[in-house]
């Protein structure tokens, strides 16, 4: 992601500011309600640190859509490796209120007056 506005890619990148980023996530074995249910309550990482709680919905057996409000280093491998799963592809299709479908084929994208409102301004709390 490239911007002039340095403001505006820290509040959309900076795990801090709990901007929601949405992934498809295919794993290695088709996700189960207990493992969902892990995930939807936040889960302790081998290092001991204890994620956010993430929206998680399954859309095909080994296909769920995960939303997370943090990002942590590798944070979706190691929370699916927590529940006894393993990541095998993983796509962010969204950051805030933009889809990233809009961006295919192109170069770069201007955010609307709304967006960027937004992307300065949200903050979840949970």
């Amino acid at each position: 992601m490239a911007s002039s506005d340095g403001k505006l890619i820290h509040r959309i990148i900076s795990p801090k500011h709990h901007l929601p980023k949405t992934y498809l996530v295919t794993t290695r074995d088709p996700v189960t309600p207990k493992q969902l249910d892990r995930l939807r309550t936040g889960v302790i990482l081998e290092d001991g640190y204890k994620t956010l709680p993430a929206e998680a919905t399954i859309t095909e057996p080994q296909l769920i859509e995960l939303i997370l409000t943090e990002g942590k280093y590798h944070q979706i491998k190691r929370m699916l490796i927590c529940v006894g799963n393993e990541v095998t592809h993983l796509q962010r299709i969204a950051i805030g209120p933009r889809s990233l479908d809009d961006l295919k084929g192109e170069v770069y994208k201007e955010f609307s007056a709304g967006e960027v409102s937004l992307a300065l301004t949200q903050k979840i709390t949970t």
